[in-house]
């Protein structure tokens, strides 16, 4: 796994890039002056976009191809673990080695109170780590996330910030982590609130609560069991269940994969199941360790059965299943940032990309080089280009949808642009907020003055 040391402030949160131009929208007929600028009101609806297709249905991979495509990715990044292979036991160094990889940032900074941390909260934080319980050899147990929980790269929950007041921007955060997520257990904090786990993408600190222990084989045989259903909507959940406490109204997030159930009772808790997905779902019983109990999922719910089609018009259609959403940081208050927003796009069918926008843009797949390329050939590239790729600059990811007169278009999610017509002190531009996930064009300059396009590296289109 790759090491993120919060020295460097790399998490899994994206660097925010910005945009702006002269313009204004339309919304209901009436003229928005805080719109983004050049999107029209048509351009805010998935249908302009996959209108414009004339491949819109066809399928990009099968489910055969998809599955291949999949190892390909893992062969051509670091960033994802194989827990299939994952040993039994690791020595000390090793654990201690990983769990040293976050490090505490030598630059300032500030808790929820606003206040500055000091050495003393760093030191209680640290010896929470528990390394001195690291032994010679360590067993590594499994489990599954139950609940949609964060993984953080120190074990606490506390809000730490780089600037006071920046409560969007929380330092410690790495990543969400979803129901039915497969982990590794590595290691237990001090305090037995933390577990130091292993994902598929990701490794940091899960709170215990959210995590129910199994076996090896229960754990990692979950995600492969058929028939399942799939989440395609931002986010639904289970019905409600006066009974049953762990399975109502579980949320559940784009792209989370769950069992059906193979014999459908007719009534559940009280309730007919006519009408509903019966699907099996993690659970901890009163000991922490895993169980599977049974769930309804209503059919109202944006919810398939089995991966949805690759096409090019669904990656654009479930895209738009987020627009307007908040932007979130690494994921810490229930939403997405930009690598994420891509990642649970090609989740629902079947593609499982690495969490991280470096990682992402490393990854297998037609690949096409932008990096400081005059405006000429980058107009070739987009030419060739399908709407659907995943674009890559430093630290940042959007989703490409086309081209409407002489200006590119993507979906994103994103913080902010700037005000071509506010320039600072230090010669960029004034910063407007977005902070959503939003329609915006890519010759719009950011707020240090050049564009998006100016400052890609890659285009990937994910095919063979």
């Amino acid at each position: 796994m790759k090491a993120r040391p919060l020295i460097l402030l790399i998490t899994a949160a994206a660097v925010v890039f910005a945009i702006a131009d002269t313009g204004c929208t339309k919304r209901g007929g009436v003229e928005n002056m805080n719109g983004i600028p050049n999107v029209t009101e048509e351009m805010l609806n998935a249908d302009f976009w996959v209108s414009k297709l004339d491949d819109a249905d066809k399928v990009i991979m099968t489910a055969d191809e998809i599955e291949a495509y999949n190892g390909r990715i893992d062969e051509s990044t670091e960033a994802v673990a194989d827990l299939r292979s994952y040993s039994g036991k690791l020595t000390g160094d090793a654990l201690k080695g990983m769990i040293e990889e976050y490090k505490v940032s030598k630059l300032p900074q500030y808790g929820a109170d606003g206040n500055m941390l000091g050495g003393d909260y760093y030191g209680a934080l640290l010896e929470k780590r528990n390394l001195r319980g690291i032994e010679e050899s360590n067993p590594v147990r499994f489990g599954m996330v139950v609940k949609r929980t964060n993984m953080r790269s120190l074990p606490t929950d506390d809000l730490v910030m780089n600037k006071r007041g920046d409560v969007e921007f929380d330092r410690f955060q790495e990543t969400a982590l979803y129901v039915g997520t497969p982990l590794a257990v590595l290691h237990v904090s001090s305090d037995g609130k933390w577990y130091f786990c292993q994902a598929g993408f990701y490794r940091g600190w899960a709170a215990a609560a959210d995590v129910a222990i199994g076996d090896r084989e229960q754990v990692l045989d979950y995600g492969s069991e058929r028939p399942f259903a799939v989440v395609t909507g931002s986010r639904v959940s289970t019905g409600y269940d006066p009974y049953t406490q762990a399975i109502s109204e579980v949320v559940l997030d784009m792209g989370v994969r769950l069992p059906l159930v193979g014999d459908l009772p007719e009534v559940m808790d009280g309730q007919a199941t006519q009408g509903n997905l019966v699907v099996r779902l993690p659970a901890k019983d009163p000991h922490g360790m895993l169980e599977i109990k049974r769930a309804m999922i209503p059919l109202s719910e944006d919810v398939t059965v089995g991966y949805l089609p690759y096409t090019r018009g669904n990656i654009i259609r479930q895209a738009f299943k987020m627009q307007g959403e908040r932007y979130d940081w690494g994921g810490r208050s229930g939403g997405r940032d930009c690598s994420s927003f891509i990642r649970d796009v090609y989740s629902v069918f079947g593609l499982y990309l690495p969490r991280n926008a470096d990682e992402q843009e490393s990854m297998y797949g037609a690949r096409y080089d932008l990096k400081n390329k005059p405006a000429a050939e980058r107009a070739v590239v987009f030419a060739a280009l399908k709407p659907g790729a995943a674009l890559y600059m430093p630290g940042h990811t959007m989703l490409y949808l086309g081209r409407v007169g002489a200006r590119e278009y993507m979906i994103h999610d994103f913080a902010e642009y700037g005000d071509a017509g506010s320039r600072t002190a230090e010669g960029g531009y004034a910063s407007v907020p977005v902070m959503e996930a939003a329609v915006s064009g890519l010759d719009l300059p950011r707020t240090d003055g050049r564009t998006f396009m100016d400052c890609l590296t890659e285009a990937v289109q994910i095919e063979e």
